[in-house]
């Protein structure tokens, strides 16, 4: 081969091999200036028959998932405006600290809400009740039902130690856990006021009936007690 021609041939290979390693960046400094032509990898037929796949549902398990997951964010929609109902006779914290809603289903046609009262004849149940539907009217359920379970019991231990300091600074003694021995005296009823515990019983019923009715010796302050169930 004349000289001439084989350095022409070797310049056209020089230029395809730099063009080449400007595709494949990384290969530059491998690639050979003479005499090799570089081939990228490529994949096997068997690897490329076993290229991940993801697993699909169904539509009817896409339609479920989809269902069960936005009935239970209208649920959980429900529990917080539920949290914004307050006591009736206490204000200062709700109907949910203070334990009486049980429950919360949702169908997607029918809202039930399922409550305890506090005790039998609980005079502001019926007011919990009309509470509970103009709150729940107000967000768009018509179809409501109300259901009233008396067991489990309710009881102030429900009632969460947050709500039970609000009680405190809103005046009302918070329930006192006593012995369970049914000989052993009371327990001291600490003055919300005060904090003292020289207080004594003036009436064991004050404005309504799951309270009693305190003065405290030291600040002479009345208050009431919530009574514990």
């Amino acid at each position: 081969m004349p000289g001439g021609e084989f350095y022409r041939r070797g310049a056209e290979a020089q230029k395809i091999l730099t063009l080449r390693a400007s595709y494949y960046p990384t290969l530059r400094a491998s690639v050979p200036l003479w005499g090799k032509t570089y081939s990228p990898p490529r994949l096997r037929t068997s690897a490329v028959k076993k290229t991940y796949s993801p697993p699909r549902l169904s539509a009817s398990a896409v339609k479920k998932l989809t269902m069960v997951t936005t009935l239970s964010g209208i649920e959980e929609l429900v529990w917080e405006r539920l949290s914004l109902i307050p006591d009736p006779e206490i204000p200062v914290i709700s109907i949910l600290e203070l334990g009486i809603v049980r429950d919360v289903h949702y169908d997607g046609e029918m809202l039930e809400i399922v409550i305890t009262p506090t005790y039998t004849g609980c005079p502001a149940m019926n007011l919990f009740v009309a509470e509970i539907k103009a709150a729940m009217h107000d967000q768009g359920f018509d179809n409501l039902k109300i259901t009233t379970v008396y067991s489990p019991a309710w009881t102030t231990d429900l009632i969460p130690a947050d709500a039970m300091e609000r009680l405190k600074k809103y005046g009302i003694a918070p329930p006192v856990k006593g012995s369970d021995d049914p000989f052993a005296p009371p327990p001291a009823i600490p003055c919300p006021h005060c904090g003292s515990e020289h207080t004594s019983l003036v009436s064991q019923f004050g404005a309504t009936a799951c309270k009693s009715l305190y003065t405290c010796d030291d600040c002479k302050e009345p208050f009431e007690y919530f009574k514990h169930f």
